[in-house]
């Protein structure tokens, strides 16, 4: 919350929390900004996140319907951004296929609106890049085809500390600065 409220203070607009419960935790608290839980969604807290206007991560189309019906419930738009899986091999769409029918889907719910799209680099910090190189094409592909599936305009982003400090060329439209914000390098390698 002190990190949060500085990084307000000092301009942020977007924050990432890692579960429902710590968005809710920064509302309360007056955090104002854009709220984006990176981890996966649980069935549970889809109406708290929507009634507190937390952004959830989507990778397939399960928690869909009962998204929609929460945020109907509230008289709300749900907002998600899509979490693709390049090769940190933890949460995200796996294939253009399921890509491709997430996108149907969510073109058949009212009350979702698809905001983002993003990745993790699994190794940015170190001094090999050419696995965050193969990443970040693989990346730029998945949003090459939202676009020419329908959704221009999606904020896209990727960015870690290791790629806000070392990499221009993977900030995309926002950068999500973890450990470094704490006053550490992410790696030696970063130094």
């Amino acid at each position: 919350l002190p990190c949060a409220k500085a990084a307000q203070e000092a301009g942020a607009d977007y924050f990432g929390v890692a579960t429902v419960e710590e968005g809710e935790q920064l509302r309360k608290a007056g955090i104002a900004g854009n709220i984006l839980c990176v981890g996966a969604p649980q069935f549970t807290s889809l109406k708290n996140a929507v009634e507190n206007d937390v952004i959830l991560t989507v990778y397939d189309c399960e928690p869909l319907e009962q998204l929609d019906q929460a945020a109907c419930r509230s008289g709300k738009t749900a907002r998600v951004h899509i979490k693709l899986e390049t090769g940190m091999n933890r949460l995200g769409v796996q294939s253009e296929q399921a890509l491709s029918e997430l996108l149907a889907a969510l073109k058949t719910y009212r009350h979702i609106r698809l905001e983002g799209a993003f990745t993790h680099f699994a190794a940015s910090d170190s001094a090999d890049l050419a696995f965050t190189r193969e990443q970040a094409a693989a990346f730029e592909r998945r949003c090459a085809f939202i676009k020419r599936s329908g959704w221009p305009g999606l904020l896209m982003h990727a960015g870690s500390s290791a790629v806000a400090l070392t990499l221009p060329e993977y900030h995309y439209d926002m950068i999500r600065p973890g450990i470094a914000m704490y006053g550490y390098y992410p790696s030696a390698e970063t130094a």
